[in-house]
């Protein structure tokens, strides 16, 4: 069964029931519930008052269900939790994609591309970017430096302001977010030192009002922590995930904005790059990825299908290729 795919929520099955323990146990406070499944369009107006943590899970999968979006939300958490006990598990049920995509209402064409979507793309994107970073720039300046890498669980929204957002991750650090943002800063400092800490925002997210601005002022306190050695490390990734998104060309002169709000505290900003459409050399890495998941690959179907594109191509003609059928088992 495809506990992550499958709507309604199978919470009758024990893997489903297995899940929400998991993601109880991971996430037991409503504030961090709904920080990490906001996101991924849950409602937290309706979300009822003092539920237990397992059956606020119920309630969240439940909704999220029908927009197709919980393996989503199970992936940000594994992202969140990397080394986790249950980490298995949730790589296994992460793993499980429909053979065919099924065409619903609110089809959202990225969520049934199982590891060949633009989550794992701008994953592979970011990896390689940092990578050259990290060997080209950060290690001749300080060779031993390991550079472990966070993922920022940051809400699309400015209702939640970018001095929250900073005092999130400053909770869980040596420290605590408690006292003055001057306090909590410098406190932070030497705890992100050889860090690189990853914001990945949807590009429509910057439609929001107040967004922009919300950037610009998080990235201004980031500038603040002053220098260090090794420095902490902020890598911005805004994604396009659907066709009906604000295009990078869109989204740029608004993410340029908001680093010019911050072109006076002291970040020091690198000269961003873009990638708008997949690369044929991606399938490479695409295939390592499935390996790492311990998924069979069908080489022959896979070799057909790589060679199908000889050019950099869309989205949503890669959609439409493996919508013929899977590759891997």
């Amino acid at each position: 069964m495809l506990i992550l795919h499958d709507d309604p929520f199978p919470k009758g099955e024990p893997d489903a029931q297995r899940l929400v323990r998991v993601m109880a146990g991971l996430f037991r406070k409503p504030t961090e519930a709904i920080e990490l499944a906001e996101p991924f369009g849950f409602d937290v107006l309706a979300l009822p008052d003092n539920l237990s943590p397992i059956d606020r899970w119920y309630c969240i999968f439940e909704q999220l269900a029908p927009k197709r979006r919980v393996a989503e939300c199970v992936r940000a958490a594994r992202l969140k939790f990397p080394d986790n006990k249950e980490g298995t598990f949730l790589d296994q049920l992460l793993a499980v994609v429909p053979d065919r995509m099924e065409v619903t209402p609110g089809f959202l064409p990225w969520q049934y591309l199982g590891l060949f979507d633009r989550v794992v793309e701008s994953s592979v994107l970011a990896e390689h970017l940092f990578e050259r970073l990290r060997d080209e720039i950060l290690r001749g300046l300080y060779e031993n430096t390991q550079w472990q890498e966070e993922m920022i669980q940051w809400a699309p929204t400015a209702a939640v302001s970018a001095e929250f957002e900073l005092r999130k991750i400053a909770a869980t650090k040596p420290g605590g977010n408690r006292g003055a943002i001057a306090d909590v800063l410098a406190r932070l400092r030497p705890a992100l030192a050889g860090r690189s800490l990853w914001l990945v925002l949807r590009s429509n997210d910057l439609r929001q009002p107040g967004m922009k601005e919300k950037l610009g002022q998080f990235l201004a306190l980031w500038g603040q922590l002053g220098m260090e050695a090794p420095p902490p490390v902020l890598c911005v990734a805004i994604v396009r995930w659907d066709e009906g998104d604000l295009s990078l060309q869109e989204a740029e002169p608004i993410a340029a904005a908001a680093f010019a709000q911050a072109r006076d505290s002291g970040l020091i900003a690198i000269d961003p790059v873009t990638l708008s459409i997949c690369d044929v050399s991606h399938f490479d890495e695409w295939q390592w990825v499935l390996t790492k998941f311990e998924k069979k690959v069908d080489q022959i179907k896979f070799d057909r299908l790589k060679k199908s594109f000889t050019a950099p191509f869309r989205l949503s003609q890669l959609k439409d290729r493996l919508a013929e059928g899977p590759i891997y088992t």
